[in-house]
């Protein structure tokens, strides 16, 4: 190769490289905006009960008021297209569920290693279709922090029997 051609190579490549950065930082941020607004709708979605598929429902939902509240505004078509990017499928709402249990589980169990007091509460009792139900909450603190903090651990139904063994069992 001759030392042109090596030169013009290199300034090719250099151009592309610059392209190639550009586009993956606008992919990041942009698809970073739609991710916290997905986990947002999904808490929302998770938080009320509703199944996941309402997801989709509440884009459709955003969208159509958009086009009443902000009809005025200059960058009307970005903001439409935001909305329609952001990932609220059933599956990617059931997802981002998943993750925040797994990390609101992820802070108590840290919380519960770094905590001088522990105390456990057990209450059992029977639903409406005569099932046993075990609920174990955990109060915890430590001693230079002047906060309680309670958790219900777990709801576990009892099968058979509730006896101490299968209540110690649970626990």
């Amino acid at each position: 190769m001759a030392n042109e051609d090596k030169s013009e190579y290199i300034a090719k490549r250099v151009l592309n490289f610059g392209k190639e950065k550009k586009f993956l930082k606008s992919f990041v941020t942009s698809n970073n905006h739609d991710t916290s607004a997905s986990f947002v709708a999904s808490l929302s979605i998770g938080t009320n009960g509703k199944p996941f598929t309402d997801g989709e429902f509440l884009k459709n939902a955003f969208i159509n008021c958009f086009e009443h509240l902000f009809k005025d505004l200059a960058n009307k078509k970005q903001i439409i297209e935001r909305i329609k990017e952001m990932p609220l499928s059933a599956r990617t709402v059931q997802r981002r569920v998943e993750d925040m249990a797994k990390n609101i589980d992820e802070q108590v169990k840290n919380n519960l290693l770094s905590c001088d007091i522990i105390s456990i509460a057990i209450d059992e009792s029977t639903d409406i279709n005569s099932i046993s139900r075990l609920a174990i909450i955990i109060r915890f603190a430590s001693i230079n922090c002047s906060n309680v903090n309670e958790e219900l651990r777990v709801l576990a139904s009892t099968n058979d029997t509730t006896k101490g063994t299968d209540i110690y069992r649970e626990v």
